[in-house]
Parts: C-alpha cells; sequence; structure tokens
C-alpha cells in the first residue's frame, strides 16, 4: 500500500474521516500500488453490464457463468448504493443469488422460464445503474463523509474510482487530485468544498476537445491531408511556445495529425485520440506506407467549450509497481535463466516455454497498444500455463486454475512482506513490547517473519496501536493482522482469493477471444492488461526460482499440481479444529517444492 508520511498528516487541518480518505484515494490510484491495494476493475455497474451481455450472447459453459453470477452477488451485497438506490431491482434478484438460474440445453435456441425472467431484471436493472448509478455513487460518497464512517467510505470510494476508470479517466489524473483535496484551508477552501468541487467535475459531461498528435518515421502522411477524422500537416497550426512539448526544430520526417474527441479531460483525450489514430494506422500501414509511424510521447490538447489548453505526456505503462532496476539485477537474472536452461533435470519442453513465454512479455513491454499488450501477455500465460491434465479441456479454465493456485501460494507473505515495509516507511512507534515479540531491536530490521511472530504474540494489540496514526495503514493493516491471527479466517481468506483471480482470470480469457474473434470489447483494456502483465511476470518469476533451487521437480506440469496440491493441503491444515499459530505460519511461508511440511 501507498501512504503519507505521519508528519505529513501531522500538518493536515483535516478530521481523522477526511485524512482517511485522502490517503486513501492516494494508495488506490498510485501507480506503485500492490494490485490488492489498488482500484479494481469491477464494481456494481460494470458487472451487472458483463452479465447483460453474457446472458445475452449466452455462450459462457456452466462453470463461467456459475462463476460470474456469484461475483455479481458477492459485489452487489457489499455496494450500499444499490440497496439504497435500487432496493426493487436487488429485491428481484435476490432469488436467483440464492438459487442461480440454469442454463437450458445449447441446443434450444431459447432460455427456459427462469433464465429468461432473470435476464429481463438483469436486463432491465443495467439500464437504470448506467442512467443514475455514477451520480449516486458520487451524493452516496459526500454523504458519507462524517466521523466513524471509514468503512463505507472506503467502499463508496472504491467504487467511484473503479466507474471513473471504466468512463476513461488515467489513473494519473484521478492521482493528482490527493494534492488539489488537501488544498490549505488558508487559502478559503474547506475540504467539503475540494470534496464537492471534485465531485462537481466528475459529473460534467463529456466535452469536445482538439488533439494535436505528433508523428514521425514516415514521409507520405503529410501528402494525406486529410483521412477519416484527421488532418495531416507537415507543421502544426500551433504557435511556436505550444511547439515547445512536442521538439524545437521538427526534422523533414515529422508531422502532425490533428483531430477532435469527445472525452471528459485532458489526458483522456489524448489517449481517445491516440487510440483512434491507432486503428486509422492500420489502414494507412496495410495500403500506403511501408515504414512503421511513430508517434510522439507529447501531444497537444484543447478545450474547445473554454480555449483552455494542455500538452499532456503520455504513458504506456500499465499501472503496476516498479522496482528500480540494476545492472547487477538483470546479471542475477541472467544467470538464473542460463542455470534452469542448462539443467538436465528440467525437461526440454518446460525449457521451450520459459523461454517463449519471456519473449512474450518482451514483446508486450514493446508494443503501444493496450490489445496488442493484452494478447502478447495472455499469449505468454498461455505458453507456461496451459498444461497439466486440465489442458485437455478448456484454455481459459486450465490457465485459471493453474495461475490462481501458484499466484495464491506467496499472496499471504507478499502482503505481510508490504505491510512490514509499509510499517519502515511510516515510522511507527517501535517500543520494548514490540521489541521483545518480534526480536528485532529496530524496526528497521524487522523481516516479515518476526513481523509475524508479534501477529500471534500477546503484542498484537500494541501493534494494532501503533497503527492508530496511520488512517488507511489503521483499516487495511490491522484487517490482515486479525485474519492472519485466526487459521479459519486465513483459510476464508486464501479460498476467497482464489475464488476472485479465477472469476477475473476467466473474464480476461474472455476479453482474449473477443480481440482474437474482432468482437467488441466491453472495457478499457488499461487496468485489465496490468493484471495480465503482473500475473505473467509473478509466474516466470515463480518458475525459474523452483527450477533454480530444486533439481526434483523436472517440468511445468508437476510445478502447477504442486501448487493446487499445496493449495489444498494448506487449506485442510488451517480447517482442521487443532490448527494452531504455527499452521498460520507455515500457511504463509508454504513452498511448492517442499508441499510435505504444509
Amino acid at each position: 500500500m501507498r501512504v503519507f508520511k505521519h508528519d505529513i498528516l501531522a500538518s493536515l487541518e483535516l478530521a481523522p474521516h477526511e485524512l482517511f480518505f485522502v490517503e486513501l484515494w492516494y494508495s488506490m490510484t498510485h501507480i506503485g500500488s500492490l494490485d490488492s491495494y489498488r482500484v479494481k476493475c469491477m464494481n456494481s455497474r460494470t458487472i451487472i453490464q458483463e452479465l447483460r451481455h453474457e446472458m445475452r450472447l449466452d455462450l459462457l459453459n456452466d462453470k463461467e457463468f456459475e462463476g460470474l453470477w456469484d461475483e455479481t452477488k458477492t459485489i452487489i451485497d457489499q455496494d450500499s448504493v444499490c440497496t439504497q438506490y435500487f432496493p426493487g431491482f436487488v429485491k428481484a434478484l435476490s432469488p436467483f443469488f440464492a438459487d442461480r438460474p440454469k442454463k437450458s440445453d445449447t441446443k434450444k435456441p431459447k432460455f427456459d422460464g427462469d433464465m429468461t425472467s432473470c435476464r429481463l431484471i438483469v436486463t432491465d436493472f443495467s439500464v437504470a445503474l448506467e442512467k443514475s448509478y455514477f451520480n449516486n455513487l458520487c451524493d452516496s460518497l459526500v454523504s458519507a463523509m462524517k466521523p466513524n464512517c471509514e468503512a463505507e467510505i472506503a467502499k463508496l470510494t472504491a467504487s467511484l474510482l473503479s466507474d471513473l476508470v471504466a468512463r476513461g479517466w488515467p489513473l494519473e489524473t484521478l492521482h493528482v487530485w490527493h494534492k488539489k483535496l488537501l488544498t490549505s484551508t488558508k487559502e478559503g477552501h474547506s475540504f467539503d468544498d475540494n470534496l464537492k468541487f471534485m465531485i462537481s467535475i466528475f459529473k460534467l459531461p463529456r466535452q469536445e476537445f482538439e488533439v494535436v498528435l505528433e508523428l514521425s518515421k514516415s514521409t507520405k502522411l503529410p501528402s494525406l491531408r486529410k483521412l477519416g477524422s484527421f488532418e495531416f500537416a507537415s507543421k502544426a497550426d500551433l504557435e511556436h511556445s505550444k511547439l515547445q512539448p512536442f521538439s524545437k526544430s521538427p526534422p523533414s520526417y515529422v508531422c502532425y495529425a490533428k483531430t477532435k474527441v469527445s472525452d471528459f479531460e485532458f489526458t483522456s483525450a489524448a489517449i481517445n485520440a491516440r487510440e483512434s489514430f491507432e486503428q486509422l494506422a492500420d489502414l494507412i500501414r496495410f495500403a500506403y506506407e511501408p515504414d512503421a509511424i511513430v508517434i510522439g510521447p507529447v501531444c497537444y490538447v484543447k478545450r474547445l467549450g473554454d480555449g483552455r489548453e494542455m500538452t499532456p505526456r503520455f504513458s504506456h505503462v500499465p499501472p503496476n509497481p516498479r522496482e528500480d532496476t540494476t545492472r547487477e539485477d538483470l546479471i542475477s537474472f541472467g544467470k538464473d535463466f542460463e542455470a534452469v536452461y542448462a539443467k538436465a533435470s528440467v525437461e526440454e519442453i518446460t525449457k521451450r516455454q520459459l523461454q517463449a513465454s519471456i519473449r512474450q512479455y518482451r514483446f508486450g513491454r514493446d508494443s503501444e497498444h493496450y490489445e496488442d499488450k493484452f494478447l502478447f501477455w495472455w499469449m505468454g500465460l498461455e505458453e507456461i500455463a496451459c498444461c497439466g491434465k486440465r489442458s485437455a479441456g478448456d484454455i481459459g479454465d486450465t490457465v485459471a486454475f493453474n495461475i490462481s493456485r501458484s499466484m495464491v501460494i506467496s499472496y499471504l507473505s507478499k502482503l505481510l512482506n508490504d505491510l512490514s515495509l509499509t510499517l519502515k516507511y511510516s515510522t511507527i512507534e517501535w517500543s520494548d513490547e514490540l521489541v521483545n515479540a518480534s526480536g528485532s531491536a529496530a524496526l528497521a530490521s524487522l523481516t516479515p517473519s518476526q513481523l509475524l511472530s508479534v501477529v500471534h504474540s500477546t503484542a498484537r494489540p500494541k501493534l494494532i496501536e501503533s497503527l492508530a496514526n496511520h488512517p488507511v495503514l489503521f483499516q487495511t493493516g490491522k484487517a490482515l493482522i486479525e485474519i492472519l491471527s485466526d487459521p479459519g479466517k486465513t483459510a476464508e481468506y486464501l479460498q476467497l482469493h482464489v475464488k476472485h483471480l479465477e472469476c477475473h482470470l476467466a473474464r480476461l480469457y474472455r476479453i482474449r477471444c473477443c480481440i482474437v474473434h474482432g468482437t467488441e470489447v466491453q472495457f478499457r483494456l488499461r487496468l485489465f492488461t496490468a493484471n495480465l502483465e503482473y500475473y505473467l511476470q509473478r509466474t516466470i518469476l515463480l518458475c525459474l526460482d523452483i527450477f533454480n533451487h530444486y533439481d526434483h521437480i523436472a517440468s511445468l506440469d508437476e510445478l502447477f499440481l504442486r501448487s493446487a496440491t499445496s493449495y489444498d493441503l494448506v487449506v485442510k491444515s488451517l480447517r482442521d479444529p487443532m490448527a494452531t499459530h504455527e499452521t498460520i505460519r507455515q500457511a504463509v511461508f508454504s513452498n511448492v517444492a517442499q508441499i510435505s511440511s504444509v
């Protein structure tokens, strides 16, 4: 998670619940936040929209339909906006949530009675949500901004951010709003003023923008003059001062493409224009221009309503945490790969699959279009995870099963490590009681294992108390500490995470199928692509680590089989009435290469 330092929090003239909201906004929109603490892809509006779409197509198999229906129920149950503003639809769907409608025989052209009723209700619910859910969500957040409402504020903020991203707002633009919310009251703006102003901006309808893109590496584009919605010229029709972000002395092979788009804000308009040109570029490259066309990283955007101008910079990097890597890191990674490739114990097909997945990862990183990134990274995931006995069935189902089991094994340790790093960054008070419980004399040297020792000791209340001055850390840290204090809660948490992973991976596979078969993709791809990149990157690193350190594992088939077995054994051990804190420790630090220790 991403939080503010205590000295920043202490200097702000805000109430605790206001501080909580600003820090939560900061964390959920921070490009470096773990996916566990980042804005989620789906909310009530988008999940009902997806359910409506899939029920109309009727292409999901029984397991996919069941997973989507369960995911919908979970999201709707946690959304107070649906309960307050759409109680009739929630009530109408309740019987179907209790007893999922069964799909009729696929050979029949129509649904049976129950499914037809359900489909009509979902359709009407989707229409109602499209009409007013966003405004209801904004109003509910303003109303909930009061003391001791942090839990509700967190849910509403998550839903609002999810909806804004789905509407086209970039995370980078959303992130900077935390600075505006922290505007000093000395300037005459209260927190309520800032919040209401922000909400009023979000509620504005789409506006008209003029966008000018800088294009290079082509000598033939200026001669087009106009194609589609774009006008081409060798020199931009802009003042010299506006040309500075592009280049001071544009070479002869640089030209400019101007178009108009309808969007919510400047960066989103720039992205929209770029995506439109990329579609046009497909035609140009196919039948006119033999050379690659490069779109510059900066463009000029003018809002036609008021004439305001900006020169936003594009970002083609999915919002995932990225550590600063060094030459030594590359050398270490290269040695790990070479060691695995040289191992006689590792099957040749596994080596080729690993190499192919790393190549697909590189292709995705090199691509600038999110559909291309998505396809390359899905192919990388498929190269590495479409194996085992399940591979005889559906590709998406196989990948979802294997990846969800391999990802969940390290999930708890990942969260514990992140909590440890956040405690250090926040410089919480490291009292003698915490020193004795952990065995770490200083907070700076605290390890995840030592932190877990504190969680399992009588010093746990003191640890939670030390988080009180850090709003978001207190909420998320306390929740994780309570989960890791009880074997049953730990098991339930792992099972819920696996279910979420399976549902989301199934969705990613459906998106892949839409792109491959040329059908409409319902979603803005940036967050989904970020999830996909993260899954692929983590899986590759896990495989290299396992094959490099353990000679008795020879193939990807065996690795994913071990992941599934390890997960089942971990959950079983945690569900055992005799489970202890030591059982939790074994679950947190479980290893697919040593499943007998679970």
